[in-house]
This record gives structure tokens, sequence and C-alpha cells, in this order.
């Protein structure tokens, strides 16, 4: 296959990631070969481990990373919150970079090896179609992130926020088995995309890794609250600044970057996971 002539920047949130970053740097370089890899930004905050200091001296075998190390939040930050400050310093790292050097893409990827079955055909499968200003990963299994996602009617709101009018429209008093609300509003959600489908246009979506057209993002900005200061994935404000912008928002089905998350795993164990909240939940009382 021809090489493909962008320049990108990668950029990633870091947490915990002492044991398990050089496996993601092999994995993530080798599927983007083709392009020209002009910085890759890892944005580290409230580890427990020395990730901090592991990425420093990582990057200074491999210029490549800048690392920034935003410390550990306030125990009073919400976690979307804490995500989204972290995104949005790398977003406007990446900013800065586009006004000295011309970026074709900015990929955003998840470490923790979240992408362990992401490869370089995956990754161009993305470029066999130019109509998009965002596209992001697919699974083999079920599709995970749900959070993330608005699709006019596979999935049109806030899971979270539907489960908890859903349990007022259920009214289940025993929940250990079968949670009803939770499956109608979250689990049910997760299909599974086949590779041959057709794209997919969402409203918003990430699911692992995305690669994102830098002429969509000047205006767009991550948030991890509404305006009720109620949590709410990160995502989802950002895609909207791309929509905002005229830019089209795609799953592609190729783009596949592992088969099972915890996420989807509780989906196949629904009845096992379930029940282990549950009966946690009443031995803790």
């Amino acid at each position: 296959m021809e090489k493909i002539k962008k320049t990108i920047v990668l950029a990633s949130v870091a947490k915990d990631i002492r044991s398990t970053f050089l496996t993601d740097y092999k994995i993530v370089m080798d599927a983007f070969r083709d392009f020209e890899i002009v910085q890759w930004i890892v944005v580290e905050s409230n580890s427990g481990d020395n990730s901090a200091s592991f990425l420093l001296e990582f990057a200074k075998r491999h210029p490549v990373i800048k690392v920034i190390s935003l410390g550990t939040d306030d125990k009073q930050v919400m976690r979307t919150t804490s995500i989204a400050i972290a995104r949005n310093r790398y977003l406007s790292e990446f900013l800065d970079i586009c006004k000295h050097t011309t970026i074709s893409n900015l990929v955003v990827i998840d470490l923790n090896e979240l992408n362990k079955r992401l490869n370089r055909t995956a990754v161009l499968s993305c470029f066999k179609r130019n109509d998009w200003a965002a596209v992001c990963a697919n699974q083999s299994g079920p599709y995970y992130d749900i959070y993330a996602l608005r699709h006019d009617s596979w999935s049109p709101n806030d899971c979270w926020l539907s489960y908890s009018q859903m349990q007022e429209v259920y009214n289940q008093k025993l929940k250990m088995f079968w949670d009803k609300a939770l499956w109608h509003s979250v689990y049910s959600r997760m299909i599974k995309i086949k590779k041959s489908s057709e794209w997919i246009q969402v409203h918003s979506a990430f699911g692992g890794v995305a690669i994102y057209d830098s002429g969509f993002l000047a205006d767009s900005r991550y948030s991890g609250e509404t305006e009720a200061g109620d949590a709410v994935c990160e995502h989802v404000s950002f895609n909207l600044g791309i929509e905002k912008a005229g830019g089209k928002i795609f799953i592609n089905p190729e783009f596949i970057n592992f088969a099972t998350t915890n996420h989807s795993l509780r989906k196949r164990y629904f009845v096992l996971f379930n029940s282990w909240f549950y009966l946690r939940k009443l031995l803790l009382r």
C-alpha cells in the first residue's frame, strides 16, 4: 500500500502507565509508521505509581515524546473534569504546534494497553475516504464506549442519565441478578459492529483511539461537566465543536483497536457482575 503523506501529532492522557507504556509505544509507532509523527504529547496526572518520572526519562531517549505532568488534582474535582483538563492541555499544545507547522491530523489514543489490536491496516482504512473530520475506532467484540456515544437512534442521550431516569420507570425492587434499567440504558447499546459494515455517522464517539482533521479543531474544547455541574463524558463537547465547524464524525468498522474491555465483558457476564456489585454494596453497609 502506498505511503500516506501526512504529518500527525499523537496525544494521550496518562495515569498509572509505568508498567504498560512500552507496549503501547511499540504498538502505536508501528501502527502509524506510514505517517510523519511530529510529536506525541503525553499529559500525565493523578498517578499512584512513578509514571511522571518514568515518562520523563523515556522522553529523553525518545525525543518524539513530550511529557506534561499536571500532578495530583484536588479530591473535590470530578473524574470527568480532571480528564477534560488533561485533554485540553494536549489540545492547547497541539494548536500551538499548528501555528508553526502544517499538521494534517491529531490522533488521540488511550494508554494502559487499550489498543492491543491496533495495526497499520486498521489505521490506513480510515484514509480510504476523505469526507470526515473525525474517525473513531471499533472493536471486534461489542462496541463498548457508550458514554462518549451520541447517535440519533442507537444512543441519543447520556447513558448514565438514562439509567437514572429508567430506574424510576422500571421501579425495580430487586436488582441483584438483573438490573433492568442498567441493561436498557447501557449494556443493550453495546452492539457488535461487523468489520464489513458501512461507516456509521454519529454526533459523538471515541472508542479508545480517534483521528481528527486539524482543520476542524480550532474551536473545539473538552468539558467534563454540564452547565448544571453534573458529570458528562468529555468527548461529547469536543465532538459538538467539530460538528459546529461543519465536520462529520464517523465510526469506521475496520478501525479495530481491540476485542473486549472490562466494560464489554460486563455485558457478556452481566448477571455475574451485577450480582457482585449489589452483594459488595450489601456487605459494605
